[in-house]
């Protein structure tokens, strides 16, 4: 196969022998993927953009998520946390096979990316169809089954750019993926040339990308928010990279998970302790620069408590991870119900205030609730 020529750059080829089961899939349908297109076709609702048949993807501008996680690791994640699918395409499984199954398994997330089965440079335009068609179709099943799903693009050599993009929206938050487009100049060359078409035609409320960062061209007012992938992040704490935060007690240690998030103009971060708690909320009271600090349940799977930080200083934690009994005539809460927490400094130092718990205020329910709603979507207030 001939090799593909845009902006005067040459895009590697699309390895027929090492892709020969997928090629067998694309020309044996009936036995390699029936199942993919009588299950999703079943439902029969989808809006169509020609000439492929593909499924078009409603926009999604809800929260931006905090942390993303590789579907092949979601058994332990959170619910505030994001599944996405920006991993090897063996590791992906042929989720329109049993769509069913999965789109259960991914409804307790509030939202998650669409997948991304690759699109290959020089690859047979079948190869790179099919990819796209999973792509739109699941993501489609998805939205009408009433998922959150973020609509994720991606190409393969300057001939997929014209069909590329075909089911995204317009004015929606998008997400893509770079994971090993670092590696060639060639690569970085064709990445940014995708996202810059994007910003220009689609016109993004806002990206997730998940990866390197790599600087493009963009309008001054987009946001981006960029999600180092799994191996960066992992070497990057290896070689002493990792970013840590104390509190009150120097030997206190907390690691982020997860990226900062911007929520009402605050700035949010998941963290966890190293070691042994030393104290009731397990967050520290002194920040670096977030405004908002939330913390995990020991289960590891959904966010139990904030606390809100002016100047650095703890003021205010929020707790809804446990039930409160009240005392002299104040106020009992259920688990899942917050109460409110006052932290004064005292000799110099941030301690809790010795008030009992009481009910969030009207103000602090204007002012933090979506941060709340956005940690965990159950909570009352």
């Amino acid at each position: 196969m001939k090799s593909e020529l845009f902006d005067g750059v040459l895009f590697e080829d699309f390895n027929t022998q090492q892709n020969e089961n997928l090629l067998n899939q694309i020309n044996n349908p009936i036995r390699g993927s029936k199942n993919v297109w009588r299950n999703l076709d079943e439902f029969g609702t989808f809006r169509y953009i020609q000439p492929y048949d593909i499924p078009e993807l409603k926009p999604y501008n809800g929260l931006i998520p905090l942390d993303l996680v590789a579907y092949c690791d979601i058994g332990r994640a959170h619910r505030c946390s994001c599944p996405h699918f920006y991993i090897d395409d063996n590791r992906l499984p042929m989720m329109g096979n049993h769509i069913e199954h999965f789109t259960e398994r991914l409804r307790r997330f509030n939202y998650v990316i669409a997948p991304d089965y690759t699109m290959y440079c020089g690859a047979p335009l079948p190869v790179n169809l099919r990819s796209l068609y999973l792509n739109r179709s699941i993501a489609a099943y998805w939205q009408e089954h009433g998922l959150n799903v973020i609509p994720s693009f991606n190409g393969g050599d300057a001939e997929s750019f014209k069909y590329c993009l075909l089911g995204l929206p317009k004015y929606s938050v998008l997400s893509c993926g770079n994971v090993g487009v670092s590696h060639s100049s060639i690569s970085v060359k064709l990445w940014k040339c995708l996202v810059e078409k994007v910003v220009r035609e689609l016109e993004p409320t806002a990206l997730i990308i998940y990866g390197t960062k790599i600087e493009f061209e963009h309008r001054n007012d987009l946001k981006i928010y960029w999600h180092e992938d799994y191996i960066h992040s992992k070497l990057r704490k290896l070689y002493g990279g990792h970013k840590f935060y104390t509190g009150q007690n120097p030997e206190q240690l907390y690691h982020s998970e997860g990226e900062t998030a911007y929520i009402n103009g605050l700035q949010v971060k998941v963290i966890a302790k190293i070691g042994e708690d030393d104290h009731h909320s397990g967050l520290p009271f002194y920040s670096k620069t977030s405004d908002v600090y939330l913390k995990i349940e020991d289960h590891g799977k959904e966010v139990e408590q904030a606390i809100i930080y002016v100047n650095r200083k703890a003021v205010l934690e929020f707790d809804w991870g446990h039930a409160h009994r009240g005392k002299n005539g104040s106020p009992s809460f259920q688990k899942g119900e917050v109460h409110v927490h006052e932290i004064v400094e005292k000799n110099g130092v941030c301690v809790r205030s010795k008030k009992q718990p009481r009910k969030m205020t009207a103000e602090e329910i204007s002012k933090y609730g979506a941060v709340i709603k956005y940690a965990n979507s159950n909570v009352k207030m």
